[in-house]
């Protein structure tokens, strides 16, 4: 259940992103192609009827297009070309529909092949819009069986049973080929989402943009907050378990945590790297807003130190980890050697986490008992908080940690640690 509603968020953000170009060239496509079936019509029949009401239906579609054009640059709702390529669609298939009702013995098969090419054509056309392409057929399957009842003409009664066939035929091709095609976007997705951040990798994969990934999330000076972690003892574990045992437990740790980062930080404004027990996350903003950067971060980072490590411990999963979290400007973004590109953050900040991470770890060794998470953050992160509660949630500490001893550290307090996690 939880797949089907990425794969339809997915699919709900491709059309969003794609229906104002592809409604400009479904207006395209029909009036060329009813500009240039004109002179079959001088060809294939002896009256002007035809030809006179082709006129009419091009003279419509260039009308609407220049509509199109003027709300195009007025207005930027998603809604307006649902609408008006659904108007087309219609309009289009309502019009042959009632050329085959007007056609006599020897027109109509040559009209009823018109009839099945627009339906296929069209269907065809809109398969990957799905509310576009059901309500197209299923409207077009009523239109046709209302014509049937009030038409009295027993010879229309094969062509128009033979049309309905055709309609559903190309609904259900249509609805084959929509679930491939939106399942292999997904799996894209998670393929781009190893090189660069979630948002932009969804941006990518449903924008029709020839976008590379180092034009998609260029290296640029960003603020960012680093949050480094990793598990006490892993090689002890390691050795203690078989391979499937730890990579069952792996899988259950990640699991717990990335379940409530992606329920923290709903934006995805981060960007995840992990190696058996050492998490790296790098916190980031599109938009520049270093307030949120540092709100996310510090969220996370409270919530892994107190209510995702008792989660882990009523889950069984008995791992002791430390975190270490820093604030500042370092360069994200695409980067590396032209064979293996990736996200990553380069700069001072991105050690300096897992310097306080080390902290973290040193004081877990000057003490006997575990007590949970150590969460150290350093003099960036500590200044956001409000300073009516700075003194009561940390603790400064002096480190003589290298590159950082210089300056201090502080450290959340077990006693609140302890209250929050209850």
């Amino acid at each position: 259940m939880q797949l089907h509603s990425r794969i339809s968020s997915v699919c709900k953000k491709w059309e969003n992103n794609n229906i104002k170009s592809h409604s400009l060239y479904f207006y395209l496509y029909a009036l060329t192609i009813m500009t240039l079936l004109l002179p079959f019509d001088y060809l294939l029949f002896n009256n002007e009827f035809f030809i006179k009401n082709r006129l009419i239906i091009i003279n419509v579609i260039l009308g609407i297009l220049i509509i199109h054009f003027i709300k195009n640059k007025k207005e930027n709702s998603h809604k307006i070309y649902f609408y008006t390529t659904s108007f087309l669609v219609h309009f289009i298939s309502i019009y042959y529909l009632w050329f085959l009702l007007k056609s006599n013995e020897i027109e109509i098969e040559v009209v009823f092949l018109g009839n099945v090419l627009t339906v296929l054509f069209t269907t065809v056309a809109l398969y990957k819009y799905w509310k576009l392409q059901l309500s197209y057929n299923l409207t077009q399957i009523v239109i046709i069986s209302v014509c049937v009842v009030f038409n009295k003409n027993e010879n229309l009664y094969n062509y128009t049973l033979l049309l309905t066939i055709t309609h559903v035929c190309a609904g259900v091709m249509s609805f084959a080929t929509r679930r491939f095609f939106f399942k292999s976007l997904y799996e894209k997705l998670l393929l781009l989402e190893m090189i660069i951040p979630y948002q932009i990798a969804e941006y990518v994969v449903t924008s029709e943009t020839k976008m590379t990934v180092e034009d998609a999330f260029p290296l640029k000076q960003r603020f960012v907050c680093c949050l480094s972690s990793d598990w006490r003892g892993y090689q002890k574990i390691a050795k203690s378990k078989s391979i499937q045992e730890l990579n069952m437990l792996q899988e259950r740790y990640y699991e717990t945590v990335f379940g409530n980062l992606y329920a923290t930080c709903e934006d995805r404004n981060f960007f995840i790297n992990w190696t058996a027990d050492e998490l790296f996350i790098v916190f980031f903003s599109l938009e520049e807003n270093e307030s949120k950067v540092l709100t996310d971060a510090k969220a996370f980072a409270d919530l892994l130190s107190t209510e995702i490590y008792a989660q882990l411990q009523k889950l069984n999963i008995n791992v002791e980890y430390d975190i270490g979290l820093s604030a500042g400007y370092g360069y994200l973004g695409v980067q590396g050697p032209s064979f293996l590109k990736k996200t990553t953050v380069t700069g001072e900040v991105a050690g300096r986490a897992k310097r306080l991470e080390s902290h973290g770890k040193e004081l877990r060794s000057r003490n006997c008992v575990d007590e949970g998470p150590n969460l150290v953050i350093d003099k960036s992160v500590y200044l956001s908080f409000d300073e009516n509660i700075r003194s009561i949630k940390f603790e400064q500490q002096s480190t003589d940690i290298k590159d950082i001893s210089s300056d201090h550290v502080y450290v959340l307090k077990k006693s609140f640690q302890r209250r929050i996690a209850s």
